[in-house]
């Protein structure tokens, strides 16, 4: 070993070198958008698998495709974005930044959409599944509710015809509406007898649609249940599920049609415009007008029900189709979790990256710049400053000479004489 001190300074100067010359490590964030880039290609190509509808190698062939070419395009916007663009405007280039942000903001939505909408498809599916048996719930509840209202129609209906009936009767004794003659079986009792006939046929098939609504309704309260035990087996996959679910709903779908059939609203619509049209009896107008009366205020009370029955649009929900992208947006906040996770990874991440790019490029800026005026030391007391100040014209510098004054001439004279005696 040797003991020379000036080889340990120069093998020691030399090292020093080295460390100096060394080029500076690749930054942080560039480093971070690599790995980020390979995680959202998986997360992407997880969730494509599971949105496609086909399957096979072909299928697997398309989704590793997609995957790499989205996951590239992505990569190299940010790549691109945090190590070009947030140069770029740091240096004063403002477009250079607004297209960086809105690159990765394009990007990242894309990604974000793509990886969320697969990661939760299972789940969404799941839910749209309990949607729809929430609505059939409600399609059962408002026809119940339909059936029920049509139950007035029938009693009033025999309320009616009974009253009608009894007009007609009383007119054949007494004639009591015609006030002509002492009775017999006229024009104005034929008339009453019709409508109170009329009457009573409609409230028998309200009454046989009600029969046929005890029947159904604990049919579909059977299906309902049906729907939902199939729903909670957990041990079916979701295609056997979704396969069952859809044929029980068809099942309530058609037993509800058949429960909203059974009520004659229509000849009850029918029977209440036969009503306020009333009647007419020739050669009588003191007739038509008391019996016109009589059917105007039946029409009244039966416009009522009539207006429950046809106010409610009573229509079996359609069954869901298998929930795609945009579907699962709808249940963003169920799966908040999932959504906010990889909102960071796909657009937070990025957007903070590129912010901590820029400003590193701007305070490398700031910190190769010449120092200003006002940044320079104050002189101290008894030194001389280095400049001038602005405000003092410099003047240039002047010659001084030490001053000689005048000889005499006379003096001058006698010199010059002796001189030349000599």
């Amino acid at each position: 070993m040797s003991n020379n001190p000036n080889m340990s300074d120069a093998h020691h100067n030399e090292r020093v070198k080295l460390r100096r010359d060394k080029k500076p490590g690749r930054p942080i964030e560039e480093t971070l958008i690599a790995v980020l880039g390979v995680f959202s290609a998986l997360m992407l190509g997880i969730s494509l698998s599971i949105l496609s509808p086909e399957s096979g190698p072909m299928a697997t062939i398309k989704v590793l495709l997609v995957t790499a070419s989205a996951g590239l395009v992505a990569f190299a916007v940010n790549h691109f974005a945090i190590t070009k663009g947030a140069k770029q405007a740091a240096i004063g280039f403002g477009l250079a930044g607004v297209i960086s942000v809105a690159g990765i903001l394009l990007a990242g939505s894309g990604m974000y959409i793509g990886a969320y909408s697969g990661l939760v498809h299972d789940g969404v599916h799941e839910r749209t599944l309990e949607d729809n048996g929430a609505a059939l719930s409600k399609y059962m509840a408002q026809a119940n509710r339909v059936t029920l209202e049509a139950g007035r129609a029938a009693p009033a209906l025999k309320l009616i015809a009974d009253e009608l009936e009894g007009y007609a009767v009383c007119e054949a004794k007494s004639s009591c509406l015609s006030q002509v003659g002492r009775g017999g079986y006229g024009p104005v009792a034929s008339v009453m007898h019709k409508l109170a006939s009329r009457s009573g046929s409609i409230a028998s098939a309200f009454e046989e649609g009600d029969g046929q609504r005890k029947n159904l309704l604990p049919e579909l309260n059977r299906f309902h249940t049906r729907y939902q035990l199939v729903l909670a087996k957990e041990e079916l996959g979701l295609d056997k599920k979704r396969a069952q679910l859809q044929t029980v709903h068809i099942n309530i779908s058609q037993t509800g049609a058949a429960l909203m059939e059974a009520l004659p609203v229509g000849l009850l619509a029918g029977y209440v415009d036969e009503l306020d049209k009333g009647v007419y009896i020739a050669g009588n107008r003191g007739a038509t007008a008391r019996i016109n009366a009589i059917l105007r205020e039946h029409a009244k009370t039966l416009r009522d029900i009539l207006v429950t029955l046809e106010g409610e649009a009573i229509e079996a929900p359609s069954f869901p189709k298998r929930p795609g992208m945009t579907d699962s947006l709808r249940y963003l906040l169920d799966f908040a979790a999932f959504a906010a996770v990889i909102f960071v990874a796909e657009l937070v991440l990025p957007i903070t990256f590129w912010v901590l790019a820029y400003l590193r490029h701007v305070w490398d800026i700031e910190r190769q710049l010449p120092p200003a005026e006002h940044d320079q030391p104050a002189p101290t007391p008894g030194s001389v400053p280095t400049t001038a100040p602005s405000s003092v014209v410099s003047l240039p510098p002047q010659i001084t000479e030490r001053y000689v004054p005048p000889e005499d001439d006379s003096a001058t004279d006698a010199a010059d004489t002796a001189r030349s005696a000599q």
